[in-house]
């Protein structure tokens, strides 16, 4: 019934990584749109002040800004600044208007950036700026700027998600004999924990303990080590499970080990004894 057990769990532990291995790498673009609309009517008209526009992930702030009922101003020769948060970083910027001229109030203008590269002028209908960028940036344009909306694809930051992640994730013991001890070391590393992990054996094999049975929520890196001590010849298969802590799947890894009767003595050879009575 144990080993029943024991290749269930193997199976489910299998089929968890495999699900990791396929998921991981996969990146996911997010986007969020500022439109002149939910601006309008702030800031300073014909001269333009310093406002900003705030979304969940992202904040844009413009040194001359006056939002029209029509469109949004960038004012000549200001700079607008963009801020990612919560750990995104930002791949592209997309700046449109509505019609030509209404990005560029003069036939010829500049738009630079601090970091990344700009496609566009200030006087085209689609501006864009490429790039990767996890920090403040800055763009700059010498003429005036009318959009419509703003753009910005960005990736989301490191998963806030729990994360326990187990070295060696399985252990064969070997053969022991029977009434020794053999330790092996797990390095458990660890992150987001929403409270303390609880560390076990799940079969409850004499032959097999572990210390520590507590991982604090504030860990980052933990040894934990089982001790092997077989009583009795055989094979003795157990379960190491780490659970708790907010974390989606218990971390399930299996020991093995065998208990084996220690080496006969080698018999001293027998010789016939010599007479050396003269």
């Amino acid at each position: 019934m144990k080993k029943k057990l024991l290749n269930s769990f193997r199976l489910r532990l299998y089929t968890l990584v495999a699900l990791v291995l396929c998921s991981a790498g996969t990146a996911w673009g997010e986007t969020v749109t500022f439109t002149y609309s939910d601006y309008k009517g702030n800031g300073t008209q014909s001269t333009g002040s310093e406002y900003s526009m705030v979304k969940t992930d992202v904040s844009i702030t413009n040194t001359k800004f006056y939002g029209n009922t029509s469109y949004a101003h960038f004012y000549a020769n200001g700079t607008t600044t963009i801020t990612p948060k919560n750990g995104i970083t930002i791949t592209q910027i997309v700046l449109t208007a509505s019609g030509t001229g209404y990005n560029g109030y003069q036939n010829s203008g500049s738009i630079t950036a601090s970091t990344g590269s700009v496609s566009g002028s200030a006087n085209s209908t689609t501006v864009t700026w490429t790039g990767s960028a996890s920090s403040y940036f800055t763009i700059s344009n010498n003429k005036q700027i009318r959009w419509t909306s703003i753009e910005v694809t960005y990736t989301s930051g490191g998963s806030t998600d729990p994360i326990c992640d187990v070295d060696p994730t399985e252990y064969d013991f070997g053969d022991v004999v029977v009434g020794n001890t053999v330790t092996q070391d797990f390095t458990v590393t660890t992150a987001n924990l929403t409270g303390d992990l609880s560390v076990s054996l799940y079969m409850g094999e004499t032959a097999y303990s572990v210390t520590p049975t507590t991982i604090p929520q504030d860990a980052t890196t933990t040894t934990v080590t089982v001790t092997f001590a077989p009583t009795a010849v055989g094979e003795v298969e157990e379960l190491l499970v780490i659970s708790g802590g907010g974390l989606s799947d218990d971390f399930v890894g299996s020991l093995s080990g065998t208990g084996v009767c220690a080496a006969p003595a080698t018999a001293l050879a027998y010789t016939t004894p010599v007479d050396l009575t003269l």
